[in-house]
């Protein structure tokens, strides 16, 4: 789903509320949630699911082309747990 068509369903779906303001409601969600991890490293959003900012450990990595190994050096990752209320929901939906 690409961004306008998401914004024209919740467009859609509100009695064809303000484009606009769908679009700034949006953008300010995901700022809100970026802070947030970056302050906290986790946003629990209630019967949605749960952001969790995760560091991955420094690894060795083989280059196939060079034969050369390096290290790929530690970095922060994004995972997403799912609320039992959602699992449950897509699970009945399929």
């Amino acid at each position: 789903m690409t961004p306008n068509e998401f914004f024209n369903k919740i467009v859609k779906e509100n009695n064809y509320m303000d484009p606009v303001t769908v679009m700034e409601l949006y953008y300010s969600m995901l700022k809100v949630i970026i802070s947030e991890l970056n302050e906290n490293g986790e946003i629990r959003l209630v019967d949605f699911g749960t952001f969790r900012l995760h560091e991955s450990k420094a690894r060795k990595m083989h280059n196939v082309n060079t034969g050369r190994q390096c290290i790929v050096p530690p970095r922060k990752i994004v995972k997403f747990r799912p609320s039992t209320k959602l699992k449950s929901y897509i699970r009945n939906k399929l």
